[in-house]
């Protein structure tokens, strides 16, 4: 039977394995992005090296680019620069090529080095639990202290759960009512227009954008329920005050369309701008201490984790 004392110096071994796993990894990384930056500059080369290529077979062949250049008797001396410009450019075509090879081949070494390390993990799993259950079964104090471990850990991941869910859910009702606002903004903007005009078209424009704000708003009671609800999963209750949806008749307004019918319809929409204002940051307040519930059970478990790896492995 494996001891303790076995098991520690297997450990030991894999713990230094790993590290050089660490190292291929970072210079597998390192050779993969030298290796998509090279061949960026080949495809940038090839476009040169083509137009250097179009430059020397225009002088070569019949061309008013030849013809230009033997009127002015200079053609052997261009085309022998476009020459030597084109040996230049395929030179560094074929000199990035090589690189490109050689770190190709770089990496499929460090690929295959990494495939040789896949067991590590599961060796390690595997040599952890052995060690463990020994200490389970030789140590009561051991045995105690590691479920006491394990059961925080538990507590703080369902609560994890449960937290982030509620989080979600007040993530909606506020992009529900951030969605309403806009509407009710725009509605407001334009009755301030409605003032000026006798536009009918104005009109139901304004009252389209409240009754789109209050179908939102409708939405956003519903999922603030619900949001309470999630909430009271992790013994967290809070106060949101009740979002009122702009109520005025939108028959008189059409109808009459005055000074009075259009303050009375922007006197709602101001009362509904508020409510919803007031209750978006009686959210904001909420989401904000659930986050720091979150952070404090992602403390617990990171803490709780890190103590128990260290008993195991000190033990």
């Amino acid at each position: 039977m494996i001891t303790i004392k076995e098991i520690n110096q297997q450990l030991i071994e894999i713990e230094e394995i790993k590290n050089t796993r660490k190292i291929i990894e970072r210079k597998k990384s390192d050779v993969d992005s030298e290796l998509q930056r090279k061949k960026r500059e080949a495809k940038l080369l090839a476009l040169k090296l083509s137009k250097e290529r179009s430059d020397v077979e225009a002088l070569q062949t019949q061309s008013f680019k030849r013809f230009f250049a033997s009127v002015i008797g200079k053609l052997d001396e261009k085309l022998s620069v476009e020459q030597n410009e084109l040996m230049d450019v395929k030179l560094k075509f074929d000199e990035l090529h090589e690189e490109i090879d050689f770190l190709k081949r770089e990496l499929s070494g460090f690929k295959s080095e990494l495939n040789g390390l896949k067991h590590i993990d599961n060796d390690y799993d595997y040599l952890i639990d052995k060690k463990t259950s020994i200490l389970r079964e030789s140590n009561p104090e051991f045995k105690k202290e590691m479920d006491d471990y394990v059961k925080n850990i538990s507590l703080s991941k369902e609560q994890l759960i449960e937290i982030t869910q509620a989080i979600r859910v007040g993530s909606n009702s506020r992009s529900s009512l951030n969605q309403a606002l806009i509407k009710l903004r725009k509605a407001d903007n334009l009755a301030r227009w409605d003032y000026h005009t006798d536009s009918l078209l104005l009109t139901m424009t304004k009252h389209n954008r409240a009754e789109e704000a209050n179908r939102l708003i409708t939405r956003a009671r519903s999922q603030i329920k619900r949001f309470k609800k999630e909430c009271g999963d992790v013994n967290f209750e809070f106060h949101v005050s009740t979002v009122y949806m702009t109520e005025y008749s939108k028959t008189s307004d059409m109808l009459f369309n005055n000074l009075f019918t259009n303050w009375g319809f922007r006197s709602s929409l101001e009362s509904t701008i508020s409510t919803v204002t007031h209750s978006l940051n009686e959210i904001g307040v909420v989401m904000n201490k659930l986050r720091d519930l979150e952070y404090k059970h992602n403390s617990i478990i990171e803490s709780s984790e890190h103590k128990l790896d260290k008993m195991i492995e000190n033990g």
